[in-house]
């Protein structure tokens, strides 16, 4: 099925007032890397936040934020501020949050490839980031875009957030046995609105595919909620967080 993008939505969302020319926060640095896609190469912007005072002897827990419709600064910048900001400073850890224009994250080659691109640029470049806790997120076109990498790369992330996010059904259905029995044990939080039916309905058939499979989906409807919706992030960071740890806990018991 198809999902209806609705950029237009998220524009009085956020806290960012001029559109036409966004300030970022000043918590974060802009990066630059080129990733490879089916129209050619492509520059892309990303916003980086790290902790105060890096301590080379310790490994930080990192989120990727993939932004909301058409990618533009305004959303990108936007989305930070209103749910990733205050939560990477609290806890620590690096962000790492994507600005790509007209993107369509439903492009399994595409998003595959970009997430993939991002994974090699944090390791080659920011190495103080704990491989073993990196989570991927997004909301709306970025949900979809974290969902997509996600169940495709699961190995490569230790969990996943989206609200909403999706994504067809009838391609994980078509996915090589090996794929889908990666995902088994593997973590995914998602929360949709009530009244977004048509994420609604896909995300029902999804859970259900993806429990099926042995994933441990977390899986929220909130009440009389649309596509564009209010959540603490709070909570989306500290199920990320009790992840990182019942992680590290079943590695601890295989040693």
């Amino acid at each position: 099925m198809g999902y209806l993008v609705l950029s237009y939505l998220f524009f009085s969302a956020f806290p960012i007032q001029d559109m036409n020319n966004p300030k970022p926060d000043p918590s974060l640095s802009q990066d630059e890397m080129t990733v490879k896609l089916k129209n050619g190469e492509q520059k892309v912007t990303l916003w980086i936040y790290k902790p105060d005072k890096i301590d080379p002897k310790k490994k930080y827990p990192a989120v990727i934020g993939l932004p909301p419709g058409d990618g533009s600064r305004y959303l990108t910048l936007g989305a930070y501020s209103k749910y990733w900001k205050d939560q990477v400073k609290k806890r620590k850890f690096f962000g790492l949050f994507v600005e790509l224009e007209a993107l369509k994250f439903s492009d399994f080659d595409d998003s595959k490839m970009l997430v993939e691109t991002i994974l090699k640029h944090i390791n080659s470049k920011y190495s103080f980031v704990d491989d073993k806790k990196i989570a991927i997120s997004g909301i709306s076109n970025g949900g979809i875009g974290a969902m997509t990498s996600y169940i495709l790369s699961c190995e490569k992330f230790a969990a996943c957030f989206v609200f909403p996010g999706a994504y067809d059904e009838n391609s994980v259905m078509k996915m090589e046995k090996s794929s889908v029995e990666k995902l088994k044990g593997k973590q995914l939080f998602m929360l949709v609105g009530e009244n977004d039916r048509e994420w609604k309905e896909g995300n029902d058939r999804m859970v259900e595919f993806l429990k099926k499979q042995g994933m441990k989906v977390r899986y929220e409807v909130l009440s009389r909620a649309d596509h564009v919706f209010d959540v603490n992030p709070k909570i989306l960071f500290d199920w990320a967080e009790k992840v990182f740890k019942d992680n590290e806990k079943e590695l601890s018991k295989k040693k």
